[in-house]
């Protein structure tokens, strides 16, 4: 967070100069998808039946929708993380088995499978669906061990001590290190703010939240922005409370993206400011801007992951890439016409329903005969009071219905024959709508399944396609900026510290996924699996068929066939295979003028004494290197018994001495004690004899 009281004027200006560039660039891309941005919220409006003043209508949007949906996403992408050449690279295996569990586990936490079927919905309504990874680590207070630098002492004064940055510290905070560690610094401790675990969070942004900047394609997009509102409490903890006093909180009258939209008008319960997240890929940071604070950045972020691309956003999904910006195309604009009409025929459908009713007029002169005639039971007759010599047909004129029934059944033909349009304009044929005719044949049907899905295969690729950016996101995310220590615990990968040291190296250096790794989808990789396995089954069927009719050829020739001739008539065959090429260098090697020194052939009982031999030889071997070890380990219990037994020694000799020292410094004293009381008797008698003499 910038801290308006430290910059100098000149930074003060870049700063706002920062923000009011960012708010005319937005400004520029809200014009350029201001378009877009209504037609898309009409659309929206209509597929969740939320538009104002919508009559009755036949929601063929709604239903197109649901049936495409679960035929472009219909299963949750796993993460597959392999190596790129399928070679014997153990480290690059293990490597791939980590990137792949922990991608797994963020994507399983993170709820993704929902959030992606939700993108892959606004690809399909508005026309755009986008997520976003972000690297969320946790930060706590800890004691962190500092070093301290200590000035050269002055006669009669403390010395003082520093810091690595050179501020001074108290000196009674300083620890010394003791006194055989000549190599140790002097230190101190300092509680400070460290990450304390990792975390990824996965993110759908709503459509209506999410402008890029214009350009012709992603690749060369500058930066994109992200809306949010947050409370003042929201806004407190992310900025700080002085930043946060100067905001703008507010509640819009939207709840579907926007005032200039037609929504549900409903306020919101708590006011919020609007925040703009913007992401700068030229200048490789994260901006947090208020449209109605000018002076500076709420706060600014240098690469918070430091990928490949600075995104953590892959390409936005797209029902179709749009040719030369990227302003989406919305689905339902390219049968809106048909659905209007669609929608016009259905109320018309139903008002003529509701006219289609058993009425008419009678003529007045015959009320008491239509009367009695009503109330009368079933088979009986009542007396005619006006006279039988008028008909009661005559009387009575009837509602037309059959110019309305003629109407309705006019109606109901054109709606089925809009609905085929449409059905024709979207590419839902009836088979992938689960409908079909009984008089249609098998072939009908299959022809009706391959044509239906070419458009669909389109839009599973692009759901594919954004899955698989998520998950190569994800793994630079991880190799980038996780340590071992969260690896470990994710995972549970049990390695030797010298492989995790490796695998943490292979994780750090900037071109693995592009030399040693691959992250794909299983739903990407499938298809090339599956190939492969057809390809690796029909070479080795051809080899195997090969080597069954050399035996029988090398009868017919009197003799075995020459090496040469067996390995080069095999390389016809192999070089056939794209996965050939995988042995073939070695095939090559076997002929002769290769270099390869050529094995005789021997004998197969020989060979298999050979083999027994060297299996009973590698046992004893086995065996003795068991004793040597069962050898070394008493030798070495021997060495530790006595090594104890020595120090038990030792102790006890110096408790000895200990107790001898004791033993000559109490009989000093004691002997000491004495020689002042005999002098102090002398000196007590000698007085005595004086006093005597005197006397």
């Amino acid at each position: 967070m910038a801290d308006t009281q430290e910059q100098t004027p000149r930074e003060m200006e870049r700063e706002e100069g920062t923000v009011r560039r960012w708010i005319k660039e937005f400004e520029a891309a809200e014009k350029a998808e201001d378009t877009w941005q209504r037609q898309a919220m009409d659309t929206w409006l209509r597929y969740s039946q939320k538009k104002k003043g919508q009559k009755r209508s036949f929601n063929i949007l709604w239903s197109n929708t649901q049936t495409t949906l679960p035929a472009v996403y219909s299963s949750t992408p796993l993460p597959d993380v392999r190596r790129r050449f399928r070679d014997q690279d153990r480290i690059a295996r293990k490597v791939a088995e980590v990137l792949e569990r922990t991608i797994s586990f963020y994507w399983d936490k993170t709820g993704s499978d929902r959030k992606m079927r939700l993108a892959s919905r606004d690809m399909l309504v508005p026309g755009r669906g986008v997520m976003i990874v972000r690297y969320a680590p946790e930060f706590g207070p800890q004691m962190v061990r500092k070093d301290a630098f200590l000035s050269q002492e002055v006669e009669g004064e403390v010395p003082r001590a520093f810091d690595e940055d050179g501020k001074e510290i108290d000196f009674d905070d300083v620890q010394f290190p003791p006194e055989d560690a000549l190599d140790e610094q002097p230190f101190f401790e300092r509680e400070e703010e460290v990450k304390l675990s990792d975390d990824i969070v996965i993110e759908r942004v709503r459509w209506r939240n999410f402008t890029p900047l214009p350009a012709d394609e992603w690749s060369r997009s500058r930066g994109f922005r992200i809306k949010k509102r947050l409370t003042k409490q929201e806004a407190i903890e992310a900025f700080g409370k002085d930043l946060a006093n100067k905001l703008t909180y507010d509640s819009p009258k939207s709840a579907e993206g926007g005032g200039q939209h037609e929504a549900n008008k409903t306020k919101e319960a708590v006011d919020r400011a609007e925040i703009w997240e913007v992401h700068d890929r030229d200048g490789k940071r994260v901006l947090f801007i208020h449209p109605d604070y000018k002076e500076e950045p709420l706060k600014t972020i240098d690469d918070p992951t430091g990928i490949d691309g600075f995104y953590t956003m892959p390409e936005p999904l797209y029902f179709s890439s749009p040719a030369d910006d990227l302003v989406p195309l919305i689905p339902y604009s390219f049968y809106k016409d048909q659905a209007e009409e669609l929608n016009d025929v259905t109320v018309r459908i139903g008002r003529i329903i509701r006219q289609l009713q058993a009425k008419g007029v009678y003529d007045k002169a015959l009320m008491g005969d239509l009367a009695n005639l009503n109330e009368a039971e079933d088979g009986e007759l009542v007396p005619a009071e006006g006279g039988t010599e008028r008909k009661l047909a005559d009387a009575i004129s009837w509602w037309p219905v059959e110019v309305l029934q003629q109407v309705l059944q006019s109606l109901l033909i054109a709606r089925e024959q809009l609905k085929q349009t449409i059905f024709e304009i979207t590419g839902l044929s009836d088979i992938v709508r689960g409908a079909t005719k009984a008089s249609e044949t098998l072939g009908a049907q299959q022809i009706k399944a391959q044509f239906g899905s070419l458009r669909l295969d389109d839009l599973k690729s692009e759901v594919q396609r954004f899955a698989r950016d998520l998950f190569n996101i994800m793994a630079q995310i991880i190799a980038r900026n996780f340590d071992q220590e969260s690896l470990q615990r994710i995972t549970g990968v049990e390695m030797a510290p010298e492989e995790w040291a490796a695998v943490m190296e292979v994780l750090r250096s900037p071109d693995f996924l592009s030399f040693r790794i691959e992250v794909e989808t299983d739903s990407t990789v499938a298809p090339r699996i599956n190939e492969e396995r057809q390809e690796i089954t029909a070479l080795l069927t051809a080899v195997s068929q090969y080597f069954q009719s050399v035996g029988p050829l090398s009868e017919r020739a009197g003799g075995p066939i020459p090496d040469e001739v067996v390995i080069k008539m095999l390389l016809t065959s192999v070089r056939r295979f794209r996965l050939g090429r995988v042995i073939e260098d070695e095939l090559e090697s076997l002929l002769p003028g290769s270099g390869r020194q050529q094995q005789p052939r021997q004998d197969p009982e020989k060979e298999q004494a050979q083999a027994e031999a060297q299996a009973n030889l590698q046992m004893k071997q086995l065996e003795l290197q068991a004793k040597q070890q069962e050898a070394q380990q008493k030798q070495a219990q021997a060495a530790q018994e006595a090594r104890v037994s020595q120090l038990k020694a030792q102790l006890e000799m110096q408790q000895l001495t200990m107790e001898a020292e004791r033993s000559r410094t109490e009989h000093e004293q004691t002997m000491e004690a004495m020689r002042f009381k005999h002098q102090a008797t002398m000196r007590e008698i000698g007085a005595k004899s004086e006093s005597t003499a005197s006397a």
